[in-house]
C-alpha cells in the first residue's frame, strides 16, 4: 500500500495542481500522434514518464531546478527540458538531437532531454530510464564520462528544489566614498 501511494505521488508531480513548470506548455502543446511521429524519425520508443511530461507541458522552464544527488555531493542545475515544435530550437528536443548526435556516446540510447545554459546535457537512457549528465568538454563520445544522477525521470524532476543561489536574489547596492559596491 505504501509504494502505492509512493507511485501515486510521483504521478501527481505531472499534474496541474502540482505543476513544475513556470508556464503551462510554455512550448506548445503536443498530441500523442505528434510523438509517435517523432519516434519513429528516430527508431525509438519514449518511456512513458518522458511521452507524459510531453504530453502534460511539452517541456518549459522549471519552477525549481536544482537537483541534489543523494549518492554524492553534487548539484546539478536544470536550465530546461527541451520540447518538440518550439519556437525557439534552442528548446527543440530534435534539433538537440541533431546537433549532439555525433557529440554524446550512444545517441540511440542517450536521449538529450535539457540542460544546464552552459552547453552541458541532461541524458535519458532509453533503455534503463535513468538520468544522466553530460559534460561537454570532458564526455566526448565516452559513455563511461556520465555522471549518474537519477534512478528515473519521475525521481528527478519530482525532487528538485529551489536554487538560492546570489544568481537568484537581487543585489544589495551600497553606495560608499562616492562608489557603487555590489554585495
Amino acid at each position: 500500500m505504501m509504494l502505492l501511494n509512493i507511485l501515486v505521488e510521483i504521478i501527481n508531480v505531472f499534474k496541474e495542481k502540482r505543476m513544475i513548470f513556470k508556464k503551462k506548455n510554455e512550448f506548445g502543446v503536443l498530441s500523442s500522434d505528434r510523438i509517435k511521429e517523432f519516434e519513429a524519425k528516430y527508431n525509438f520508443h519514449l518511456p512513458e514518464a518522458y511521452t507524459n511530461m510531453l504530453l502534460n507541458s511539452n517541456g518549459g522552464f522549471l519552477k525549481k531546478n536544482i537537483f541534489k544527488n543523494n549518492e554524492s555531493t553534487e548539484e546539478y542545475y536544470l536550465f530546461v527540458l527541451y520540447g518538440l515544435d518550439t519556437m525557439k530550437s534552442i528548446f527543440n528536443l530534435e534539433n538537440k538531437i541533431e546537433i549532439f548526435k555525433e557529440r554524446i556516446p550512444k545517441p540511440s540510447i542517450y536521449l538529450p532531454i535539457g540542460d544546464d545554459h552552459g552547453g552541458n546535457l541532461f541524458l535519458l537512457n532509453l533503455i534503463n530510464k535513468k538520468i544522466y549528465f553530460w559534460d561537454h568538454n570532458t564526455g566526448y563520445k565516452r559513455e563511461k564520462k556520465l555522471e549518474f544522477v537519477a534512478e528515473s525521470l519521475n525521481y528527478f524532476l519530482s525532487n528538485l528544489e529551489l536554487s538560492i543561489s546570489k544568481l537568484d536574489k537581487k543585489p544589495n547596492v551600497i553606495i560608499k566614498d562616492g562608489k557603487f559596491i555590489i554585495d
